[in-house]
């Protein structure tokens, strides 16, 4: 885990990690919005126009802090047997194409719905395997003898 989740449990990551999704998504959302504004040719130069400045730098961050969540994401969903959709929701690229040229997201409906969808089970997973623990402190211990008796015969 992270410095920022370590000793959170993992039902508290999951929500965690959904609201940095939503963090990320709605910075992607207004980066493609601010670009879409002005004719731009693709990869004319590197630097950052400077009417492109703030929703970048707000891209950026919200980049920064959902990469350091995914190996955890990615070890929940291998321990939940949860489809792993990080790798390739972390792919996407801006400013790929001109704003002329194309109209849709640099991530896609699909993408955003595997993610959500990933977020929901992992969310679920997360809460019954807190009910189970729950429910096995709340079992009586028994000794090994009844444990034997109770393998066999109960």
């Amino acid at each position: 885990m992270s410095r920022a989740t370590q000793g959170v449990s993992n039902r508290e990551f999951v929500r965690i990690l959904r609201s940095q999704v939503e963090e990320y998504l709605r910075a992607v959302d207004e980066w493609e919005t601010t670009y879409r504004k002005f004719y731009r040719v693709r990869g004319s130069d590197k630097a950052v126009s400077p009417d492109m400045v703030e929703p970048d730098r707000r891209y950026r961050e919200a980049r920064k802090k959902l990469e350091k969540l995914i190996p955890e994401a990615r070890r929940l969903s291998y321990r939940y047997a949860v489809r792993d959709v990080w790798p390739g929701f972390m792919r996407s690229s801006l400013g790929r194409y001109a704003p002329q040229t194309r109209t849709v997201s640099a991530i896609s409906r699909s993408e955003r719905a595997a993610v959500t969808e990933s977020l929901a089970r992992l969310a679920a997973a997360c809460e019954e395997e807190e009910r189970s623990q729950e429910w096995k402190r709340e079992e009586p211990e028994h000794g090994w003898l009844q444990r034997v008796f109770g393998r066999f015969f109960g």
